[in-house]
């Protein structure tokens, strides 16, 4: 799929019509003579018209081509390929909610397994370029590799301290940054 960095950018292609607009007003048709040596002329003329206007179609559709790809280059361009599901480095601040609510049950399972089932799912796309931190009811952002999150979250447990959630998240981000 392709997508445009800079859409607006693609009314620029308005002006890839412009050549052929200006080829067809600057159009001359010879004028009609009909004394003899204007007859060797347009003899002449017409053996060399062909190979002219094969040219000229071609230096048009050359100019055409060079104006709309400026305009798709202004446009940037992003195809998205989802090869290999492979990504730019990134920072990754995982805020799990272990407090003594989490030790709630919701259809057989404790709400802190769910939890930490999910955080398993997201850390299984973690690559070896991306930055970690897992935090947990404590409020203190950890940094980790892929394989100690998944063994911390494998002892996860309900915590008797509260996460106060928007303090979590604003920590989160200051990390990040």
């Amino acid at each position: 799929m392709i997508a445009f960095l800079q859409p607006l950018a693609l009314l620029g292609l308005a002006v890839a019509a412009l050549p052929t607009v200006l080829h067809l007003l600057t159009r001359r048709v010879p004028p009609t003579v009909t004394f003899p040596a204007v007859r060797y002329l347009a003899e002449t003329e017409r053996q060399q018209s062909r190979r002219l206007k094969l040219r000229h179609l071609l230096l048009l559709l050359l100019r055409t081509a060079l104006l709309a790809s400026v305009v798709l280059a202004a446009a940037r361009p992003v195809v998205r390929v989802g090869l290999g599901g492979a990504h730019a480095p990134t920072a990754l601040v995982l805020v799990l909610d272990n407090s003594v609510s989490s030790g709630a049950v919701v259809e057989g399972r404790r709400v802190v397994d769910l939890l930490a089932a999910r955080a398993r799912a997201i850390l299984q796309r973690v690559d070896e370029g991306d930055r970690l931190w897992l935090m947990q009811a404590d409020g203190l952002p950890r940094a980790l590799t892929p394989a100690e999150a998944i063994a911390l979250l494998d002892g996860l447990e309900p915590s008797p301290r509260r996460l106060d959630l928007g303090r979590a998240v604003r920590a989160a981000a200051g990390v990040v940054a």
